[in-house]
């Protein structure tokens, strides 16, 4: 049933920061509240449901709740387990000047602040203790429209283990399918103002994940017109929203269309159009100095191992004269702070030369 009706406030909150590899960020969409749907069952027992508990809170309670005393709790926040204990209250709960609940991301950190500890009391504990700090922190009619979204928000996880569970057991959904049904379950269960305001940010950005993940699975592009579908694809996400990626999303991306272009046999210009479109002008100027810095080295550290080379093999050297012309060698072509590496790479060919064999 879905639940609205109240006051929204959706400007609250960050974008989240999150890694963004393949499917793994929708895996997490889709698992990512495990810790609350852990120890469900697949259905209620109802000798043990507690009066005003959802049936997806009750149904990891079974006959335990009978005989498992539950405080009467004042503020929810008296005597907290071991996970919670000396932290502060993820997210708010506010009301406007009529007493009217503001729903924003606020609301559900709040609601997951508190499931996070599921397991460590009973579900008949946990619940009073959710419904006594709502009923604490507001008035009346707030608290009783953050109750009712408590109850959705409940049968949503419910719904949302069910879904967890037929992937487990095998059923073979794509993940933009996933998201789809994500999308669909989130829409029976809350008013869209209630959805934009508990997951709008993540759904943007899953979105955005899945859509990206096809892009990398299009056989049909090619590395340029993939760089630029990501381009797009990030570019139609609000701006704050494209502040926030993670720099190692973005590099991933990167080094993700750069692996299938060096695998084609791409050509510099292309490789150019292709960090313009995933990190931009200014990036992909670094990126190409870079190139010529280690151009340099390897040019360096090549005329360097055949010049060692050389002296290593000259039989008319005594050993303790080839080692002082090498380290001649390494001083004359590197700085104090370049030659740990250089022997480093000595090392390495060594490696190699002994592997071979004579």
């Amino acid at each position: 049933m879905a639940v609205g009706g109240v006051m929204l406030d959706v400007k609250t909150g960050r974008w989240p920061r999150r890694l963004a590899i393949g499917g793994a960020v929708v895996a997490a969409v889709w698992f990512g509240l495990a810790y609350v749907g852990r120890h469900a069952r697949e259905a209620a027992v109802q000798d043990g449901q507690t009066k005003g508990m959802s049936s997806w809170m009750s149904a990891s309670v079974g006959a335990n709740a009978i005989s498992t005393p539950v405080p009467t709790f004042k503020t929810g926040l008296e005597s907290l387990p071991k996970s919670l204990a000396g932290t502060e209250v993820a997210g708010d709960l506010r009301e406007d000047e009529r007493g009217q609940l503001i729903v924003n991301k606020g609301v559900r950190d709040v609601f997951d602040y508190f499931l996070s500890s599921r397991g460590e009391q009973s579900d008949a504990v946990l619940d009073a203790r959710i419904r006594a700090y709502v009923k604490h922190r507001l008035g009346a009619t707030a608290a009783q429209q953050a109750l009712a979204l408590l109850d959705a928000y409940l049968g949503y996880l419910q719904q949302l283990d069910v879904l967890a569970t037929q992937a487990r057991g095998g059923a073979t959904l794509e993940i933009s399918e996933r998201m789809v049904a994500l999308d669909r379950l989130r829409a029976r269960s809350f008013t869209p103002e209630v959805v934009q305001a508990f997951f709008g940010q993540e759904q943007l950005y899953d979105h955005y994940t899945v859509d990206k993940l096809a892009v990398f699975n299009d056989h049909s592009l090619t590395p340029v017109q993939k760089a630029a579908k990501l381009k797009a694809l990030r570019l139609a996400l609000p701006a704050d929203l494209q502040a926030s990626l993670d720099a190692t999303e973005v590099a991933q991306s990167l080094q993700t269309v750069t692996q299938e272009w060096r695998q084609r046999g791409g050509s510099v210009a292309e490789l150019r159009t292709i960090r313009e479109s995933v990190v931009g002008h200014e990036a992909a100027d670094r990126l190409e100095s870079l190139d010529r810095e280690n151009q340099a080295w390897d040019a360096r550290i090549q005329a360097h191992l055949r010049a060692r080379a050389g002296i290593l093999t000259d039989a008319t050297l005594a050993d303790s004269t080839k080692e002082e012309r090498v380290q001649a060698l390494r001083v004359a072509g590197f700085s104090a702070a370049e030659q740990a590496r250089v022997q480093t790479f000595e090392r390495m060919a060594d490696q190699k030369v002994l592997a071979v064999g004579p």
